[in-house]
């Protein structure tokens, strides 16, 4: 090996390279240049509440890969690194470190507090900073919670209020929230009427649907039509637009004639089709959901082939890694609106367990021969009729606590196989039907 000057093994405790290399030395240098253009990097201060760590790093270097890029440009650097000294962050740190309980504290001690222990940290994520060599004025930093600071702030905010209506909200992480259960905040709703509708707000529509059940079809025609009536109106009203072209309408019914109404929208009349999709639910006239699990079981094997890249022969992931992956990234596709859908035959929902033991298998690393059911066990998976009796048992535990007026309710006591498709009960129609 060649000999070298430099040392090749440094010992951190007795270097002094961070003064050998003048890093505070070269910003002053080029801060001096003053006819130079400048590149101004504002910094997004990190908290004042720990030691630095890896993220600090990432966060740092990169910045200083910045402007040493835009300084090789033969650019005036003007860098001035900050903290943030406001906010949940601290004040949990010395309520932590300085409080067994939060009865009886005051606000003044926390502040002050606070505000002790952030300097601290400063001062120490100052130092790690600069040893690290980062370009920056770590002369004249600054820091949120100085009065200085506080008070250009306020003078900003005014200026700005002066000349731009301002609507004042702010936002916390969730990371910094914690909810106490048993407070209780009260809400108030105001409504205020719009007399000028922005352009934007024309353009977009949200998807609606209207229905009725009858066993008389043309009365169900001249309701409908009555409430498409009230549709427009109400789109009117509210500076709305209804694209007829996108509107469509689907007959359910188990009587196998024909049949085709006439509706229409703003005198554009709506398509009827067979196989209506709504809220990514595929439905069929006579609601067998055949479409829908078809459509769903040829996305759900599509996606098999995750599993399939993730493992091998000779080499692939770990077990649990690809139990989760098909737990979070293709079971939720089977799973969409089990509760609606349920009532189908066992055929058709043979097609949506057809893929699970299949991914079953690919996890296990089974050939396909092997039994469905023991390559479920093997996996750990619960089976997917077992879940989808779950999920319409909550489902419908959820109506049943529902508001007694709520259409939900009231027709869900009115449900069974047999008149899914036929007239609801007479209190649901006298009500539904005004």
């Amino acid at each position: 090996m060649n000999e070298v000057k430099f040392i090749l093994c440094l010992n951190v405790k007795d270097a002094t390279y961070e003064k050998d290399a003048k890093f505070e030395e070269l910003y002053k240098k080029q801060n001096a240049k003053h006819e130079q253009k400048k590149f101004i990097l504002h910094d997004g201060p990190p908290y004042a509440n720990g030691d630095v760590h890896i993220g600090h790093a990432v966060n740092k270097i990169l910045k200083d890969i910045t402007v040493r890029s835009e300084l090789v440009k033969n650019k005036r650097i003007i860098f001035t690194p900050g903290w943030d000294c406001h906010g949940l962050p601290i004040e949990l740190k010395v309520l932590k470190e300085n409080y067994k309980s939060e009865v009886n504290i005051s606000e003044i001690d926390i502040r002050q507090k606070a505000f002790s222990f952030s300097q601290k940290i400063i001062e120490k994520q100052k130092a790690s900073f600069m040893k690290w060599g980062i370009l920056a004025d770590w002369s004249d930093s600054y820091i949120t919670c100085k009065p200085h600071y506080i008070i250009q702030q306020l003078l900003v905010f005014q200026e700005f209020y002066e000349k731009v209506n301002i609507c004042l909200r702010t936002s916390l992480a969730e990371a910094e929230l914690e909810y106490n259960s048993s407070h209780i905040s009260p809400s108030l709703f105001v409504k205020f009427s719009v007399k000028k509708c922005p352009d934007v707000i024309k353009a977009h529509l949200y998807e609606i649907a209207i229905w009725n059940t009858n066993s008389d079809l043309s009365a169900s025609e001249a309701i409908l039509n009555t409430n498409l009536t009230n549709v427009e109106t109400w789109a009117t009203n509210l500076k709305l637009l209804i694209n007829p072209e996108k509107s469509n309408l689907c007959v359910f019914t188990t009587d196998r004639k024909s049949f085709r109404p006439s509706f229409k929208i703003f005198n554009s009349t709506i398509n009827q089709i067979s196989n209506p999709k709504y809220l990514g639910l595929t439905l069929d006239t006579k609601l067998r959901f055949t479409k829908h699990i078809e459509t769903t079981s040829l996305r759900a094997l599509k996606k098999l082939n995750i599993l399939r890249k993730l493992c091998g022969s000779t080499w692939g992931s770990k077990l649990k890694t690809l139990l989760n992956t098909y737990t979070t990234l293709i079971r939720p596709v089977l799973e969409y609106a089990a509760p609606l859908w349920a009532p189908a035959s066992s055929s058709s929902k043979e097609k949506i367990d057809t893929v699970q033991y299949r991914a079953s298998k690919i996890i296990i690393g089974a050939v396909s021969s092997t039994n469905n059911l023991r390559a479920e066990i093997e996996c750990g998976l619960t089976p997917l009729e077992s879940r989808r009796k779950l999920s319409t048992v909550k489902f419908t535990n959820k109506i049943r606590c529902s508001s007694t007026e709520h259409i939900s309710n009231v027709t869900f006591r009115a449900w069974n196989n047999r008149n899914r498709l036929k007239i609801l009960h007479a209190p649901i129609r006298q009500r539904y039907q005004k």
